[in-house]
């Protein structure tokens, strides 16, 4: 699994250095063939000593469309092969935090917008399972990496299905709603389920025409089918 939403894990952790400040994020604003220098801070607060396995990813949109990584296996065509960092491999004893520099470079041919991913550690697998004779599972935490190319900003979503099914077995209706990022940027869409009509939702109580909103995130390129259930009424026009 991956994890991007927190800084760690079973005590495993990376962050932004307060090298160059305090902040939550790596945030940048570099053009084609610019470069920066920053560094990431990793941490053991286990009590045993970890050896660590530290790697940039691209950013993919996850299946609701907000921020998740690619896979290891993934081919890197953004931050993962931007970023450069000084170490890959560090080994912490317990309690221990180390600064790690890393340079960020644009390449010439960057379109502009945004561009994302994180820096990402993970304690080796062959450390975490040495006693297990069998598969098993490492979880990688990231910290966000931005880069904006600056240009023209364009915030573009395309509504590109709408559909809508009765589940009879539940007695509800299902809508569907698939939109895609045209844009050169995160956008935040609010879709808005306008339902109208008359009759009673049941015996006793009746319908009323209702408005459903839904926020979701759309990454950049990202599109993401998102859903309503509605209650099917007992009876009437809708």
């Amino acid at each position: 699994p991956v994890q991007v939403s927190a800084l760690s894990f079973a005590g495993i952790g990376i962050k932004p250095s307060p090298i160059n400040g305090a902040r939550d994020w790596f945030i940048y604003h570099l053009g084609p063939g610019e470069a920066a220098e920053d560094y990431i801070e990793v941490f053991n607060d286990t009590e045993s000593e970890q050896y660590l396995l530290i790697k940039p990813y691209d950013s993919e949109a996850s299946n609701i469309g907000a921020f998740a990584l690619t896979g290891p296996n993934n081919k890197q065509e953004g931050i993962g092969v931007w970023v450069k960092l000084e170490e890959e491999e560090v080994t912490l004893a317990p309690g221990e935090r180390k600064n790690i520099k890393f340079t960020i470079t644009i390449p010439e041919n960057a379109d502009v917008g945004e561009h994302s991913g994180a820096n990402t550690v993970m304690a080796s697998l062959p450390k975490l399972v040495s006693w297990f004779n069998g598969a098993a599972i490492s979880t990688r935490v990231g910290a966000r990496v931005y880069n904006t190319v600056p240009g023209e900003m364009i915030r573009k979503a395309k509504i590109t299905s709408f559909a809508v099914s009765e589940n009879i077995s539940k007695n509800i209706y299902e809508i569907f709603i698939t939109a895609k990022n045209e844009g050169n940027i995160t956008i935040s869409p609010q879709a808005s389920l306008h339902i109208g009509g008359w009759g009673l939702l049941s015996r006793t109580k009746i319908f009323h025409p209702e408005i459903i909103d839904k926020e979701w995130q759309l990454l950049r390129g990202a599109e993401v089918t998102t859903n309503w259930v509605w209650p099917k009424p007992y009876f009437g026009r809708f």
